[in-house]
């Protein structure tokens, strides 16, 4: 009976987080489907976008209810600007030009998030009250985890709707399936790249404030953002749901690892996954798979 409490304790645990890496893996696929770029520096971004939610919540004391919407519109504009800037060039041309592209905004972000702000380890504020309360049955649960969870799926839930009942949406998607018969059809293919960008780091700058209470702000924060990859790859490089799936049982499956094994193990498991699916389903859990005509 202990042991069943304490893996349901693990699969809550895992859910936080795997909620977190949902969300950023969403980001990845986004700008993948959109622009064939596979963002290595989304983590870089994330953390950009978290020590910028920390300055308007520590120093300008702003409350998390101005935070939130504040650091997303930010972030918004800052995903357009680089965009623009970084990868607007690089978008459909080999793959390598986009690989290095984004290898240097990833350095640039890291290096100047350190100078801007440190590269110490900072306190972020919880947006929710982090105590812990017990539940029947040994149970331990926190309104923190609660607005993890419900902020996670209200998002990705809304982002659904949005690719698929606006006008958008519907042309991030249409330019996701064959740009140049977007193109043709007059979706303006630019403005739905530049979109693609300014959504994901939007939505990674409200993944970056639900997780920093969790860990310590620093510019390191970066690798564990970098799991989103896994999730992504995991459940499918092209597929929305994938992301969110394989998010989600990224997370569980690394609080179980981490919990009934030695911890080494945890800390090689993730890129043991990636390593797997890379060579054993390429596509992903819940991708297709391609077939080439001769």
């Amino acid at each position: 009976m202990q042991l069943l409490i304490e893996i349901i304790q693990q699969v809550i645990f895992g859910t936080v987080t795997g909620c977190i890496y949902a969300l950023v893996a969403t980001c990845m696929v986004l700008i993948y489907k959109g622009t064939g770029i596979l963002n290595f520096a989304q983590g870089e971004m994330v953390v950009f976008s978290t020590f910028i939610s920390y300055t308007l919540r520590v120093v300008f004391l702003l409350p998390y209810w101005v935070v939130f919407p504040l650091s997303f519109v930010i972030s918004w504009f800052f995903g357009m600007l680089l965009e623009a800037l970084s990868f607007r060039r690089v978008i459909g041309k080999p793959h390598l030009n986009s690989l290095m592209a984004c290898v240097a905004v990833g350095m640039i972000l890291r290096n100047a998030t350190g100078q801007i702000w440190t590269f110490d380890d900072l306190r972020m504020p919880p947006p929710f009250s982090d105590q812990v309360f017990t539940l029947p049955l040994g149970l331990v649960i926190s309104p923190l985890f609660l607005g993890i969870i419900s902020i996670s799926f209200s998002i990705m839930i809304v982002f659904y709707l949005f690719l698929n009942r606006t006008r958008v949406g519907l042309s991030i998607r249409a330019t996701a399936q064959n740009p140049t018969a977007a193109m043709l059809m007059g979706v303006p293919v630019s403005y739905v790249y530049s979109m693609c960008w300014a959504i994901s780091a939007s939505i990674g700058s409200i993944a970056g404030i639900l997780i920093a209470p969790l860990l310590v702000l620093n510019v390191g924060m970066f690798i564990i953002i970098l799991k989103a990859i896994v999730a992504a790859v995991l459940g499918g490089i092209e597929s929305l749901p994938g992301a969110v799936l394989g998010g989600i049982l990224l997370g569980i499956l690394e609080n179980l690892i981490g919990t009934f094994l030695p911890s080494w193990i945890r800390q090689i498991f993730v890129w043991v996954i990636l390593l797997g699916v890379i060579i054993a389903i390429p596509q992903g859990l819940w991708g297709r798979k391609k077939q080439k005509r001769v």
